[in-house]
């Protein structure tokens, strides 16, 4: 079975970002979300963790060996910057996922698009 590829969820994040409806909001929030921290922990070598969001965010936040080796072409404060962007969107799809009140936007999930899509990128580069 071949490895799935989490940039197709940021694909489809992208599409239902495009139709203006509670539910596709919600979920283009939460697929970006997904994507992003799932390219992330790939990068990384993260795979099993009991706590991978909070595994994850330490590594970043410590600029761990495993973060600067995995992610050597991308400078201190851009990691940072993906961690900080991660953490606003983790709590974005909190409340896409969880929060039935929660008064989300097409413009939120479109940008939670934009900024995850920009991450991707800037991660792929070191693969090319």
């Amino acid at each position: 079975m071949e490895k799935f590829d989490w940039e197709n969820y940021l694909k489809l994040a992208q599409m239902l970002a495009q139709v203006n409806r509670p539910e596709n909001i919600r979920c283009a929030i939460s697929k970006s979300y997904y994507a992003l921290f799932n390219i992330l922990c790939q990068k990384v070598g993260l795979r099993d963790s009991f706590d991978k969001h909070k595994t994850l965010m330490d590594r970043l936040a410590d600029l761990d060996i495993s973060v600067t080796n995995a992610l050597a072409w991308i400078e201190d404060d851009d990691i940072e910057w993906i961690a900080n962007e991660l953490r606003k969107l983790r709590r974005l799809r909190n409340q896409a996922d969880y929060d039935a009140h929660a008064m989300l936007s097409q413009t939120a999930a479109q940008d939670a698009c934009t900024k995850a899509q920009a991450m991707v990128e800037m991660i792929a580069k070191g693969e090319n």
